[in-house]
């Protein structure tokens, strides 16, 4: 039960995730987005126990199926799953190839029906060229913004890293940073903390290497798939939000993400302190929330009232304080449509 190592941690001055916000004038982007969009994917990331690690962005290079993202949003991935712009889930098979210094992966994806992007010349990339990506922020699925290039930095003996104008929302990573044309010209990948929009983004040229260079035969990992029970698990969570969502009011709906929200935010940090004591003051504010729900929800929300008062009956017959924790939590994830994390986080 202890905390694994987020893959979107912050190193130093730097955290993982991009999303460009409009810069000057304001272009119609339309065409672009609809010629993009289909091909650009949400990563989610899992362990073989179908607790989510985290997410990310990616973007369909190469018609053989390989997607690239960010190193950093797979590295500690034993199970990925994709999302397309349609809502189809796609499963991956394999992290192809990896560039971990310039923070690049390719991953094999279980589909070639998505056109990969097209990728700009070498040396296309110039200061003042204004730049579009698209990318997850905050898991928010399909978010077009618009910047510019504001300089091109030295890394490994190349001054290609781009440097760009951009508001930061972790989700974007492994996106593509594109001219207004379409043209993939890096990858989302960082920001400083330290300044305003100062973020970065790795050349397309490490795409290319990669895909010249890439064995299928001698991946960089093979990834799993879900058990029957886990995805199992996964389907009830989500098919419990879309009940949610279908036979209680929005007004409601509100409600409920509202008060998990909030005793998330106080409980995770209080379970993750350990020992406990921790974990017992988790539970209570888990239960308390609980409580609070079911009574504002009154004679209202059929389907959360009974798994709500089906996990506080299950948590007071358990013996531990660190079971009793998680069974709420299981339940408050179930409630929002997602399968419980690997941390209380």
């Amino acid at each position: 039960m202890k905390r694994p190592l987020s893959v979107f941690a912050a190193v130093a001055v730097v955290f993982q995730a991009m999303v460009c916000p409009a810069t000057g004038p304001v272009q119609d982007l339309s065409k672009l987005f609809e010629e993009t969009g289909p091909s650009v994917v949400t990563i989610h990331v899992y362990n073989k126990k179908g607790n989510k690690l985290g997410q990310g962005s990616g973007f369909f290079v190469d018609k053989r199926g390989i997607v690239a993202t960010g190193w950093h949003v797979v590295s500690a991935a034993e199970v990925v799953r994709l999302a397309s712009s349609d809502g189809k889930e796609i499963g991956v098979s394999m992290i192809v190839s990896a560039d971990k210094t310039w923070d690049v992966a390719l991953l094999k994806a279980d589909s070639t029906s998505f056109a990969p992007l097209r990728m700009a010349e070498s040396g296309r990339a110039k200061v003042g060229m204004a730049v579009a990506a698209i990318g997850s922020p905050l898991g928010l699925d399909q978010t077009l913004s618009t910047g510019v290039i504001s300089g091109l930095r030295e890394k490994e003996g190349h001054k290609d890293l781009l440097q760009v104008t951009c508001a930061i929302s972790r989700g974007s990573s492994g996106g593509p940073v594109m001219t207004t044309d379409g043209k993939v010209l890096g990858i989302a990948q960082s920001t400083s903390v330290r300044g305003q929009n100062i973020n970065f983004a790795v050349p397309v040229r490490i795409v290319r290497q990669l895909l010249k260079s890439m064995d299928e035969k001698k991946p960089e990992r093979k990834l799993s798939a879900f058990t029957p029970k886990v995805k199992k698990a996964i389907e009830g969570a989500k098919a419990l939000r879309q009940k949610l969502e279908k036979e209680v009011s929005s007004k409601d709906v509100a409600l409920i993400d509202k008060t998990i929200g909030e005793a998330v935010s106080l409980g995770a940090p209080v379970y993750n302190s350990g020992g406990r004591a921790g974990h017992l003051a988790c539970y209570r504010i888990y239960e308390g929330a609980a409580y609070k729900m079911i009574v504002k929800l009154g004679g209202r929300a059929g389907p959360a009232k009974a798994a709500l008062e089906k996990a506080l009956k299950k948590a007071d017959d358990a013996a531990g304080a660190t079971e009793k924790a998680w069974i709420m939590r299981r339940c408050f994830d179930s409630l929002l449509g997602k399968r419980t994390q690997g941390g209380q986080r």
